[in-house]
């Protein structure tokens, strides 16, 4: 647990150095949301002084907050999203790490600006909505989203619950029905690019685990829910075939592999073991604890590194 903790302080402390990237030269909102979720487990487990998280909850708030903007449609997003190639994400990205890291700023400052809630509702009612009814059929984008939403709606939605369920809904059956009988998901829809339609070691994971979250928060029954989760179970098995004896991914199989130059990425495990402990949460099957820890390890190594 001290190694861990460890981890998360010292990924906070570096995201707190990144509000404007040194690489990039841009403020990545998408991404500096999560040091929210990084804040709120460092408050929770003592990590860090109330003092300093304050301090921190205090400037990236201030930094977000100037990042509300519109899309090309004219909705209100985070921005860069898409409008900017080194931001190397989408809105729907973006939009959805921000909605779920949202949830836990509010845990940790529920007296934010009135203009700061509003714009982030209005994220969630106007992007949100509208791009879940819409979606690009790359699986990972609009799962991000509709995760996002789903977490925000627990907490925030008194209107538009049929409107938000059906979308979430919509989102579930769209990325089930893409799966093969193997219960592998492509990266993207094969109408979208032929290339693209083949397994992804790095999405393969948190698709899944954006997929368990949405059913947690939706408010369906235990037999709509076991259709669902009866598929996660397939899938989350072909995800773990992809791991190698070292706990490391067989990056070979990824059909989007220009994100891995080096020996191995450690960006996906994360997710990857979440899914694993719920599996294990269902069967009781010690293999799933075992396959987390040799995740947990690279993962952690990757930082050491």
């Amino acid at each position: 647990m001290e190694k861990l903790n460890i981890a998360i302080s010292t990924a906070m402390k570096y995201l707190s150095t990144q509000y404007i990237c040194d690489e990039d030269h841009l403020t990545h909102s998408g991404r500096l949301a999560y040091i929210w979720q990084l804040l709120k487990w460092c408050n929770d487990n003592n990590t860090l002084s109330k003092q300093d998280i304050n301090i921190f909850l205090e400037d990236s708030v201030n930094i977000i907050s100037n990042q509300f903007g519109s899309s090309e449609t004219g909705l209100t997003i985070i921005l860069p999203g898409n409008m900017h190639r080194r931001n190397y994400s989408t809105h729907a990205i973006d939009c959805g790490i921000y909605l779920d890291s949202f949830c836990d700023l509010w845990t940790l400052s529920p007296s934010l600006d009135n203009a700061f809630i509003e714009n982030t509702k209005k994220i969630a009612i106007e992007y949100a909505l509208a791009k879940l009814s819409k979606p690009t059929l790359v699986h990972n984008q609009y799962l991000y989203l509709a995760y996002g939403l789903s977490r925000w709606s627990t907490i925030f939605y008194k209107e538009y619950t049929q409107e938000i369920e059906r979308a979430l809904l919509k989102s579930l059956d769209l990325f089930f029905n893409s799966l093969d009988e193997f219960g592998y998901a492509p990266y993207a829809d094969k109408t979208i690019a032929t290339t693209l339609n083949g397994v992804t070691t790095y999405y393969h994971g948190r698709t899944l685990a954006f997929c368990w979250g949405i059913i947690d928060n939706l408010s369906i029954s235990s037999l709509h829910k076991r259709k669902y989760i009866d598929k996660l179970q397939k899938s989350t098995v072909f995800l773990s075939k992809m791991y190698l004896q070292d706990g490391n991914k067989q990056l070979l199989l990824d059909t989007k592999r220009y994100y891995f130059q080096g020996e191995y990425e450690s960006a996906s495990h994360a997710h990857d073991i979440y899914v694993f402990h719920r599996m294990y949460e269902i069967t009781g099957d010690s293999f799933w604890v075992k396959i987390a820890s040799k995740s947990l390890d690279l993962l952690l190594k990757s930082q050491d590194e």
